[in-house]
Formats: C-alpha cells, sequence, structure tokens
C-alpha cells in the first residue's frame, strides 16, 4: 500500500539556509506602547512614542518587521524623539511626531521615508500636534491633530499635503478641536473623528464629513454627537452599504435620549441607525470593517453586550457580537490592520494574547482571532498520510494515528488554524488499518478511503462517509473486496454530479467485478453504466479532467491487455482512451501524484527513470495528449515522487523518497521553479525520516506529514508546517452589479476551478456560476453578475487537487451592497408610505422620475443625468421611499 513505506531512518543534512522555517508562528517583542501598525505587501511596521527596543534590538519609536516577526534590520529611520502615527504614501512611509532629526535628515515633526528608511527630503513643512495620517486615491496625504500651523501656515487640526511634500493651499477647513481619526470614503468624500464642537463654523459635535475640497457636507447630519455626552469619536469605518461605524469614547449619539455606547452606525447620511446597538463598557480606540462587513473593534473595553471581551472583539454586521471570534488580550488594544489573506496585525499595550504570555505589545491573529502561534501539533501513532484544505482555515487529515494533540483520533481528524483539534469533530474510530484517501461531497459530508476494517463503531470498512461533526453515516455502505487478500481504496473523486469514482486495490464492489476502478452513486450503489476495463495491478490516484475524463495513475502494467505501464486515461464513461499513451520507462514504473497546471499540462510524480524515453526520472510534464512537453526541464530526482503541490506563482514543491535533486542536497522535500529546475530555498528542510504528504494552505504555509520526528531542525511528531517567510497571499474578491472578479496572487495554492456563490444570511448558498480565468493576469477568475442579484454575502470558492467537485479549497468572501434591494419588510418604491409599492419610471435620457402614487396622485422631477444608475432608498427613515441615484462619473 502506497502510504506505507518501509520504516527507515536516515540521517539527513540540514544546511544553514533560512528562507523558510518550521518556526511557522508570528512573534516580536517590542518594549514599549504601540500605537500604530501597518501591513504593506511584504512588511509590518509598529510605530510608538516611546518604544526603544525591539527584539532586544535598539530601536527608536518605529521600527519595520518580516514576515515572521523577526526585525528587519536593514530599516532603521531612528526618529530623535516621539512618533505619533505612520501611513502609507504608496510604497513610502510618512510620519508625524515630535521628532526633528528622522531617516538621516532634518525634519519639522513630518517626513516621508523611503522604503530604505531614509528621509525623502520632500515634507519641509514644521508641524507639531499631528496624530493621524490617511492617503486619498489621488496620492494626496492628510493629517490631523492638534496643531493650528503648519510650515508657518493656519492650519487648524486637519491639513493636506500635495504627492510633492508642499501644502495645499486649497485646503483649509477650520476645526476648533482635536482630530484623531481620518477616514477616506470611496467618493473621496473626508470623515473626521475627534473632540471637537464646531467645523467650519458650524456645529460639528465630535464626528463630521467633508467635501473634497474641506467644506462640510451639507447632506450629512449636522449634528452627530450629543453635546451633554461631553464624548470624544477616535476612528470610523465605512460598511459596503455606505454606513459609518464610529467609535470612540461616548454614552449618547444624536440626541440626549439615544444611548450609544462607545459606538454607533450611521446612514450614509449622518443619522443613528436605530437597529444597530452594541454595548461596551469601555472606550473603543480603533474600528477595521472586514470585506465581508464584519466589524473588528479594539480599545480599552473589557465587556461587550455585559459578557467578557476584553480590549479585541469582532461583531457581525448587523452589531451582534461574533461569538466565533476568539481574540482577546491583558490589556489595550491601541491599533489593527488588515492583510489581504484575511489575517488581523494588531498592536497595543498587551503582553499575553489568548493566554499566551510573552506577546509583547503586537501580535497576528488568524482570521476567526486565534494566535498566530507555531504549529506544534502531535500524531502518535502512525503519521498523517492525506490532507485536504477545508474552509475557515480547516485541514481534514487522514492517517494511521490513534490520537492528535493527546486527544483520541483514530484515522480522521480536523484541525484548525493552529494545528489544535477541532472539539466540534467527534473521534471517527477508524480501526484495523489506514484512512489514506479523502474527498468533500458537495453537501460537505467527507467521504473516506483505506484499507480499515471499521469506523464510527460499524463494521463498516475500505470506504466509509462521516457528517461534518465526525458521525459515520450508516446509510454508506459499499463493500470493497480482493478476493481473500486485503483491498485498499487510495484516491476517491467526487464527480460535478455528485457521483463519486474511487480507486485502489480491488477486484469486487458490492458484489460486481470491478478492477481497480469503479464509480458509486451518491448513496453508495454502483454505478453500473461506468464500466471501467480490466487493470491489472493497483491504482494509486486518479485526477479528472474538466472534459470529465479521468487520468489514472499506479503499479499497473496493462489495461485490457494492451500495454499502459503505470499511467493511463479513461473515457468519461470508463472505457480506455486509446488516443492517450505514453511509455513510463524503467524497471519500476510506478506513478503516484497526478497534477494539473494551470495551462491544462500534467505533471506526474513517482517512480520511472524518463516518460517515452525522455530521460526525466521521477517527475515529468506532459502536453494535454501525452506526448512530452520539452519546456520542462527537470532536475534529476534521485528517488520516488510521491506528492506533487503548485502555488498561484507557478512554484512545484515534490515530496518524497529522494535524497538530491540535480546538483543539490533535498532529502524529501524539494520547490522547482515553473520550468523544473532546483529552487534552493528548501534545502534545509531535511526530514529525519519519510514524509507522506504535503499540502498548501490558504495562508501559505506547506503542511507536512509523515514518519519524521524533526524537520528544519525542530523537533515535530510527524506533522509540521513551513512558513516561507515570504510576502503573504493575496486574495481580492470584487462585486458590482456587472461582474463579480477575484484576484489571486502570491504563495496561495493554485486553484483549478472557481465557483461564485451568494447569500442573503451568511448562512445558506446559492451558486452564481462558474469563474473563468482571465488571460491577463490569469490569477484573476470573472463571472458576469446575474441580472438582480440581491444584496448579501458573495463567495468565491477555489477547488484545487484536480477538477473535481470537491477537493481541497479556498475561499474569500465579501459583501455586496445592491442599492436595488428592497429593505426586509417594505416595499421598494413606496414614495408615499402608505406600505404599497407605487408605479414609477426613471427616465436616463433626460433624469426625469415619473411617479403615480397610490395615495397623492401622479408627480414628475427632473433628477440625474442620463448617465446616472437609479438607487432608490429610505435614507432618512421616515418609511417613504426616497429618489436617488449613484453617478459612476465620479462615484
Amino acid at each position: 500500500m502506497r502510504i506505507i513505506p518501509i520504516l527507515i531512518i536516515v540521517q539527513f543534512f540540514v544546511s544553514n539556509a533560512a528562507a523558510q522555517t518550521t518556526t511557522d508562528g508570528f512573534r516580536t517583542d517590542v518594549n514599549a506602547l504601540v500605537t500604530q501598525v501597518k501591513a504593506s505587501f511584504d512588511k509590518l511596521y509598529v510605530a510608538g512614542p516611546t518604544i526603544s527596543t525591539v527584539n532586544g534590538t535598539a530601536r527608536s519609536r518605529i521600527a519595520r518587521l518580516n514576515q515572521d516577526g523577526s526585525l528587519d534590520t536593514a530599516y532603521n529611520p531612528n526618529p530623535n524623539a516621539g512618533v505619533q502615527a505612520i501611513g502609507f504614501s504608496g510604497a513610502k512611509l510618512v510620519v508625524v511626531g515630535s521628532f526633528s532629526n528622522i531617516g538621516g535628515g532634518a525634519s519639522g515633526g513630518i517626513a516621508r521615508l523611503n522604503y530604505d528608511g531614509t528621509n525623502d527630503g520632500t515634507f519641509t513643512a514644521a508641524v507639531s500636534g499631528a496624530a493621524t495620517i490617511a492617503e486619498q486615491a489621488d496620492g494626496k496625504i492628510l493629517i490631523g491633530g492638534s496643531f493650528v500651523t503648519v510650515g508657518g501656515q493656519t492650519r487648524t487640526r486637519l491639513a493636506r499635503f500635495n504627492t510633492d511634500g508642499t501644502l495645499d493651499s486649497g485646503f483649509a477647513p477650520v476645526i476648533d478641536n482635536s482630530v484623531f481619526g481620518i477616514t477616506i470614503q470611496k467618493d473621496g468624500k473626508i470623515l473626521i473623528a475627534g473632540q471637537f464642537q464646531n467645523v467650519n463654523g458650524q456645529a460639528r459635535w465630535s464626528f463630521a464629513r467633508l467635501n473634497i475640497d474641506g467644506s462640510n457636507d451639507a447632506n450629512f447630519n449636522v449634528n452627530p454627537a450629543y453635546p451633554g455626552a461631553g464624548g470624544t469619536a477616535y476612528t470610523s469605518a465605512v460598511q459596503a452599504d455606505g454606513k459609518i461605524i464610529v467609535g470612540g469614547n461616548f454614552t449618547l449619539y444624536g440626541g440626549s435620549t439615544i444611548v450609544r455606547n462607545r459606538i454607533v452606525r450611521l446612514k450614509a447620511n449622518g443619522d443613528v441607525d436605530t437597529t444597530f446597538s452594541p454595548d461596551l463598557d469601555a472606550a473603543v480606540l480603533k474600528v477595521v470593517v472586514q470585506p465581508n462587513d464584519k466589524i473588528i473593534l479594539c480599545g480599552s473595553f473589557t465587556t461587550l453586550n455585559g459578557v467578557s471581551r476584553t480590549y479585541t472583539a469582532r461583531l457581525n454586521r448587523n452589531g451582534t457580537p461574533d461569538t466565533g471570534f476568539a481574540g482577546s488580550t491583558n490589556a489595550q488594544v491601541y491599533d489593527a490592520t488588515l492583510y489581504q489573506d484575511g489575517r488581523i496585525f494588531i498592536g497595543g499595550d498587551f503582553t499575553s494574547v489568548n493566554g499566551f504570555p510573552s506577546y509583547n505589545r503586537a501580535a497576528r491573529l488568524y482570521p476567526d482571532g486565534r494566535l498566530e502561534t507555531d504549529m506544534v501539533t502531535t500524531f502518535a501513532g502512525s503519521p498523517p498520510a492525506e490532507m485536504l484544505a477545508l474552509p475557515n482555515g480547516m485541514t481534514l487529515i487522514a492517517g494511521g494515528f490513534t490520537s492528535v494533540g493527546g486527544a483520541a483520533r483514530q484515522g480522521l481528524a480536523r484541525v484548525g488554524w493552529t494545528g489544535a483539534n477541532d472539539t466540534s469533530f467527534a473521534n471517527p474510530q477508524i480501526t484495523g488499518g489506514w484512512a489514506s484517501a479523502l474527498a468533500v461531497q458537495p453537501d460537505g459530508r467527507y467521504l473516506v478511503g483505506g484499507d480499515f476494517t471499521a469506523a464510527g463503531g460499524t463494521s463498516q470498512g475500505k470506504l466509509a462517509r462521516f457528517s461534518t461533526s465526525g458521525v459515520i453515516d450508516g446509510s454508506f455502505a459499499p463493500v470493497i473486496s480482493f478476493g481473500t487478500s486485503s483491498a485498499y481504496v487510495d484516491s476517491i473523486a467526487v464527480q460535478p454530479d455528485s457521483k463519486i469514482l474511487v480507486s485502489g486495490q480491488f477486484t469486487t464492489v458490492n458484489g460486481t467485478s470491478r478492477t481497480r476502478i469503479a464509480r458509486l452513486n451518491a448513496t453508495g450503489a454502483l454505478d453500473t453504466t461506468f464500466v471501467p476495463p480490466n487493470i491489472d495491478f493497483s491504482v494509486n490516484v486518479m485526477a479528472l479532467q474538466s472534459d470529465g475524463k479521468v487520468l489514472i495513475g499506479g503499479g499497473f502494467e496493462t489495461i485490457n491487455g494492451q500495454s499502459r505501464p503505470g499511467l493511463a486515461r479513461l473515457n468519461a464513461d470508463g472505457t480506455l482512451d486509446t488516443g492517450f499513451n505514453p511509455t513510463l520507462n524503467g524497471i519500476v514504473r510506478e506513478v503516484y501524484d497526478i497534477k494539473f497546471d494551470r495551462a491544462g499540462k500534467i505533471l506526474i510524480g513517482g517512480s520511472f527513470t524518463g516518460v517515452s524515453g525522455n530521460g526525466r526520472a521521477n517527475l515529468a510534464r506532459l502536453n494535454s495528449d501525452g506526448s512530452n512537453d520539452t519546456t520542462f526541464t527537470a532536475d534529476p530526482i534521485d528517488g520516488t515522487v510521491l506528492v506533487i503541490q503548485q502555488d498561484t506563482n507557478d512554484y512545484i514543491f515534490i515530496l518524497g523518497r529522494f535524497d538530491n535533486v540535480g546538483s543539490f542536497a533535498h532529502k524529501g522535500i524539494a520547490m522547482l521553479n515553473p520550468t523544473g529546475s532546483v529552487n534552493s530555498l528548501f534545502q534545509d528542510l531535511a526530514p529525519n525520516n519519510i514524509p507522506l504528504t504535503m499540502l498548501i494552505r490558504e495562508d501559505g504555509r506547506i503542511l507536512i506529514g509523515g514518519y519524521f520526528t524533526t524537520i528544519g531542525g525542530q523537533a515535530r511528531a510527524q506533522f509540521a508546517a513551513i512558513s516561507r517567510n515570504t510576502s503573504p497571499p493575496i486574495y481580492i474578491l470584487t462585486a458590482n452589479s456587472a461582474t463579480v472578479s477575484w484576484y489571486r496572487d502570491g504563495v496561495a495554492p493554485e486553484v483549478y476551478r472557481v465557483v461564485f456563490e451568494h447569500s442573503t444570511d451568511g448562512i445558506n448558498y446559492t451558486t452564481l456560476g462558474n469563474g473563468t480565468a482571465s488571460a491577463f493576469p490569469y490569477y484573476t477568475w470573472n463571472l458576469a453578475m446575474p441580472a438582480g442579484t440581491p444584496s448579501g454575502y458573495i463567495r468565491a470558492r477555489g477547488y484545487f487537487g484536480d477538477f473535481s467537485d470537491r477537493r481541497s479549497v479556498v475561499e474569500s468572501e465579501i459583501y455586496y451592497f445592491n442599492p436595488l434591494t428592497p429593505l426586509p419588510g417594505r416595499p421598494m418604491f413606496d414614495f408615499d408610505g402608505d406600505g404599497k409599492t407605487d408605479p414609477s419610471v426613471y427616465r436616463p435620457s433626460n433624469g426625469v422620475w415619473y411617479l403615480s402614487r397610490s395615495a397623492q396622485g401622479f408627480a414628475a422631477y427632473q433628477f440625474g443625468l442620463s448617465s446616472d444608475i437609479l438607487t432608490p432608498e429610505d435614507f432618512d427613515g421616515d418609511n417613504k421611499t426616497d429618489l436617488a441615484v449613484f453617478r459612476p462619473s465620479n462615484g
């Protein structure tokens, strides 16, 4: 059986290279309060007024970190006094504070730093008391604070700089007290939070919205904060539908009877949203809205709605607490920022996170709030043999183990981001052998194959189905046999029609002759319409093509008496594809893994000396017709390749029983360039025994299971996570009324099929359609948005492994706002508030609304331009639809 190689202890060479590591978590040590954190495409920044060391190395007030939390020693701006805020200006960093020298150049409290940390010399104005920074879409820089002059010119608490660092002479709002937070809306309007009471001569309590020129936005509620509250707003963020989350230290908002404890949501016109009312016991210092419209809160609070939530919390988009968010610290959190892959970087005055000590003032959280620590999960018994990536950071693992992390998990386990057991998944009790094959059905249930003889407390062997909670499905009971010998299932693939392909070493299924491959209906009954040929030995792996044909690899030599050593292709009905006939060379000719690349070419790994005479030992790439891909010039590999994985940048990762790739020592694991030549990054990871399985997770970590007890110089009991310590993966999902697009890049796993889905409640999803990969950049998958898709959650799911319906998956989710979606319980186009829809027409050619109101009769209104999109909504809460249009030309 392929997943149980002979156990041989080998002393492997370990180099001193450090491009990747099994110390895969994030950890840094800042000696004083962190008030600002930022994440760029490749680095992290921390800043605070009194920081003097980071990871034990001297750093004055600001430092840059690598992706693992280590100090970037090449970056040292070394300001000579306090730093109050940092913000991006393109790839550069703008810094404000009380310093007079930074980055090797004189400064008057504001500077822009080059990527190497040197002062670029463009910001020469003197300013004292700046506390916050924001970058506009056009590259101009806004600063806010307590200052009254900038560069000798009057600028009261808010100023703007041109992209060349000069003060913007056309922007000079007058604000009577401090500005602590600035947020730029998509339309360019400016939200300011602070301690002020007057803006441009008009009453504006603690929060205001300005036009791009700095004038007050007359369409925004003129008195959003109640003067008797004595409160302060510190932060704001905008949700997908234009509603605004404001955090601070206030208990009333918008009036003497409107209780809002430290957080409030405003409609787009500034009115208080009466449906949103979380209750926090102390100040909110930072609000971050995630792409799915969930709301991260950081601050001084210790309770949310009366329940303990210490210094960080997350709300659902409707304001209810997200009880699945695990983040907590032992002291204030001042700032937070998001990665493109959903992880969260936080800074503050804490020294422990989620109960883990010595996480000093900066930490990184997974999307569910769990601390990003080293993954040191222990597998007892035999090791993992197969892994699948599941949504939300979960990994399904099969093997011969008996416990995971000290808890009983026989043969099958589900672990989360940190490698910890998912306690909601019961012990599946797979005994009498290994579980070595996995697949997920469209309804989420798990198919498990192997040579086991019992599962879930029943006598079901070789192939079983489990619910997502780990309970066996007793109605699914196929019988797989191999005469008097032990049968096993080594590969499972679920077709788009939910039928199930299984392969391995067997001769009958449900009493009917099927040699080494069969197809089942979703119930487990044999599909008699799929009649495969006679295969003389084991089928180790199947890979489903997009056209329904099935590639098979294994230890067979003939199919229906025809020579097909190790590799063949079947038609969709199970018959042999006679037009596909590559010939594996060598004495031992066996294929263990098959993968497709983005161009549809076929990567095969196994034991062979070449394919059709090409001399490519143990790894080859074929064209779709089976001919050799002459552009693939893989370096020689001196042993068997068991597993192949690819990332979005076309790098190829191989795992198996080899010692060298080309002229480099690579014990068991290697990384290849897209052409097949060796990449030296994995030279130092040599496990001390044979690895069996590998998976690239959605955060770019590489999970490895096998017989080893050390890997990369670290003790790891048969399971390890490898961090490549490079730029994190990028996932950007966007949607509008015309198109849904998903952009992926970096160290993310390559996907072969993308499905876009929609949900109004975030729980039940319906399919919008399959994505199409763009020609350039290829990393973007697109779908024309179906007409009339209402507001709700849009999810992109990318499947990898092959083109089967359910193998490993990565996903992104956003909240999509369609302005034409009616409010719940209220008809759209009720212009007179009588609860009835009023016939109405908007004519873009002349910008006129024509209304026939059931209570008030006919009316016509000139309102809009020919290019406008109608966006009727009840903007003022009076239960009447208001006339409105969206103007694409200016957002």
